[in-house]
């Protein structure tokens, strides 16, 4: 009989900052740089939806990046951007300097218009959906007037603005209020957002949305330019609306993790236990900001990260799940681990090994989230080994984390939340 071994494993260091079946889901290798922008706190009734810009005076805009056609000169679009909030709503201003205003009673999909793309997590937050709202500013000399146009499954109400006259008669209930106005060159657009229906809004993170100029000068809706911020068509890829005095912003969080925004490859919202926030994994660092910032340094690098996924464990509660390599004398293994929040302090409910190998020999174990009502089961189901055999394999059962399942004695084994922690059914 072979004698049993136990290898001993490289753990990882930690840091703290204080103040239907789902497979768990690999990490490409690289993700674009997320695109951001802040808005600034204002108080009550100091934006207006009027078409008139001086009560944005002192806010500093953000110039869009424009990719011209061929042909197209420097002049022929520029785009800038403003946005503050209040406790209700957050307030847009898009001055578009445009040299030439191409509208029809058509509204096409080439006519001179702005795009906001805002996303939607499902109730799994493994999917982003994308809702669209297209504003088509009037242009006088064609006759033409506003047109707004949503593409989403329940989107918000959309009415005028207060206008430079002021309204009439205040709408009943919550809506997005807009006005446009024509400019010596182009075109402004104003607009109201309750943070109640904007699409995709949690309260304590950054808004994921999007905005896109669009601008023809020819008849034949030949494209001339677009400007944009944040991507429009890929949910990991929109822009985060960030609100200063709300949260951290990126800049901080990448200032106290002494990293890059390259470096950030998962940003999503959710709450681990101590209300909404951010949650990132950022290099090697497992981080939760919002109006508090945590952080710890979950694996030796970022390559060592395979794997993650946030499930649920309460209602509006997730769990962070994570496949980690770590190494050892003899050879490696994966460990599936499980994380919430617990005041400053980010706490393991769960380890698992679920892969080993040595050499060209392996051993590995398939991963399948459950739901289970408002919580979330974990089902471990070993997989046929590569190499290892009951006769060669010689390895201690783990004791620091559940010990791998042998292919030749385990059978699949769920385990299910109970306490705080999984244990197993």
């Amino acid at each position: 009989m072979q004698r049993m071994q136990r290898w001993p494993w490289s753990r990882c260091s930690a840091a703290l900052a204080l103040p239907a079946f789902l497979m768990l889901a690999p990490l490409s290798a690289q993700a674009a740089e997320p695109a951001s922008m802040s808005c600034g706190l204002v108080e009550e009734n100091t934006i207006h939806i009027d078409g008139l810009t001086s009560d944005w005076d002192g806010v500093g805009p953000v110039t869009l990046k424009v990719d011209l056609v061929a042909g197209a000169t420097p002049r022929t679009l520029t785009v800038r951007v403003r946005c503050n909030y209040d406790q209700k709503s957050l307030y847009w201003l898009i001055e578009v300097d445009d040299d030439v205003l191409l509208r029809s009673a058509a509204a096409s999909s080439n006519e001179d218009h702005l795009e906001f793309a805002f996303g939607v997590e499902n109730k799994k937050k493994n999917d982003v959906r994308i809702d669209k709202l297209l504003i088509y500013p009037g242009a006088a000399a064609q006759k033409q007037k506003r047109v707004v146009r949503w593409q989403a499954q329940k989107p918000p109400k959309v009415i005028d603005g207060e206008g430079p006259a002021g309204r009439k008669k205040a709408a009943k209930g919550a809506a997005f209020e807009v006005w446009d106005a024509l400019q010596p060159r182009g075109y402004a657009v104003e607009l109201r957002m309750p943070k109640s229906i904007i699409p995709g809004y949690v309260e304590g993170t950054p808004l994921r949305m999007s905005l896109r100029a669009v601008d023809s000068d020819a008849p034949s809706g030949a494209l001339a330019a677009t400007a944009t911020l944040g991507s429009m068509d890929k949910g990991e890829d929109l822009a985060a609306i960030e609100l200063e005095q709300q949260g951290m912003s990126m800049g901080d969080i990448l200032g106290d993790l002494k990293a890059k925004e390259s470096d950030v490859f998962f940003d999503k919202s959710g709450d681990l236990g101590e209300g909404p926030g951010r949650i990132l994994l950022v290099g090697r660092f497992l981080a939760f900001a919002s109006k508090s910032f945590a952080y710890q340094e979950v694996a030796p690098s970022r390559a060592d990260i395979r794997e993650a996924q946030l499930i649920d464990i309460e209602p509006k509660k997730q769990a962070m799940a994570l496949r980690i390599v770590e190494r050892g004398s003899s050879g490696s293994r994966e460990v599936l681990r499980v994380y919430v929040l617990k005041g400053n302090r980010f706490e393991s409910i769960f380890a698992a090994e679920v892969a080993k190998e040595q050499g060209s020999k392996r051993l590995s174990t398939q991963i399948l989230f459950t739901r289970r009502g408002s919580t979330t089961d974990i089902v471990l189901a070993p997989q046929p080994p590569v190499g290892f055999s009951p006769a060669n394999y010689a390895d201690m059962p783990a004791e620091d984390v559940v010990p791998i399942l042998l292919p030749w004695q385990d059978k699949k084994t769920k385990f299910v939340l109970k306490g705080g922690q999984f244990a197993k059914e």
